[in-house]
């Protein structure tokens, strides 16, 4: 295992993250969710658009759907190495084994090659370069490079809450800096234009009132909706978010009863909070919110239930 680990760090990528010196250093846990949350959610979305442009990927059949999906979640990004005290992290999928798929030739240098370019394009790219600029403008589309770069620049660079560290190695770390946003360089790869687009509603949402029967179907009770007492135009989609199940590595939890949390806006954040278990979470938009959430609910599953269970 001891083998295994070190492998992997050799191929990581190592993150810091320190606040200001009068806590010496220590960044507080909801950044920190935020900062892994938004980091795991910009691979991921360069891991899906990666694949959908490659020619040795079939995912047009229901088959090579569901192997694309599990291609992703075994890519998923693993934390080999950690130092606490200002918080920092080697940071790598598992680049040595792999899982057989029919429809995704040579999975494994796949996972590697798919990894490095997310390195030299995102973290170890210069930003100033126009040269930089132009291959990344004609390779994604504004969505895919809304996709890839909005939450690294969102919620690793451009904020006060901590300064960001990256390199090879520990021992060798430079600072991301939001210096490095000019104008041009934010335009390029989060396009104002894009960011208005996804602001304009086509439907509006409501809350709706009704009284209701249970009926029963094949998979057990179903409310009957009868009548529609009243309306309310939800202006921000702040309906409860609903789980009722999680998946956590290759597995797949399923509640007894629905996990409902309260989801408010507030200064032009979305903030999720369920009390039971002393979560709230917060991000730019509803999704980011959402994805926050189920990071903080999969830690506390993981510390809690399953080392309860492995004991």
């Amino acid at each position: 295992m001891k083998e295994y680990i070190d492998t992997l760090r050799d191929d990581s990528i190592y993150i810091k993250l320190q606040s200001d010196e009068k806590f010496g250093g220590a960044v507080d846990v909801d950044s920190l969710i935020k900062a892994l949350n938004s980091l795991n959610q910009s691979y991921k979305n360069y891991l899906s658009i990666e694949l959908s442009k490659n020619d040795n990927v079939k995912s047009t059949t229901k088959k090579g759907k569901k192997e694309l999906s599990n291609f992703i979640a075994d890519s998923q990004l693993l934390i080999v190495d950690l130092d606490f005290a200002s918080f920092g992290a080697a940071i790598t999928p598992n680049i040595i084994t792999t899982h057989p798929y029919s429809t995704i030739k040579d999975s494994l240098n796949l996972k590697k090659q798919s990894f490095r370019d997310y390195k030299n394009d995102v973290f170890y790219a210069d930003y100033t370069d126009d040269l930089f600029l132009q291959r990344i403008t004609a390779k994604y589309t504004e969505e895919e490079r809304v996709e890839i770069y909005k939450p690294i620049i969102d919620n690793l660079i451009d904020t006060e809450k901590f300064k960001f560290f990256f390199g090879s190695n520990k021992k060798h770390l430079k600072r991301m800096s939001k210096n490095v946003l000019k104008n041009k360089t934010l335009d390029k790869l989060v396009p104002k234009v894009l960011l208005e687009k996804n602001v304009t509603k086509d439907e509006d949402m409501y809350i709706i009132y009704v009284t209701s029967s249970d009926e029963m179907d094949l998979f057990g009770k179903k409310p009957k909706f009868s009548k529609i007492l009243a309306t309310t135009k939800l202006e921000t989609p702040v309906y409860p978010y609903q789980l009722h199940e999680i998946r956590i590595d290759k597995t797949v939890y399923t509640f007894q009863k629905t996990l409902s949390a309260n989801v408010s806006f507030e200064d032009e954040i979305f903030f999720i909070e369920y009390p039971d278990l002393n979560i709230e979470v917060w991000g730019d938009s509803r999704p980011e919110a959402e994805d926050a959430f189920n990071f903080a609910f999969q830690s506390i599953i993981k510390n809690i239930y399953l080392e309860k269970t492995k004991a």
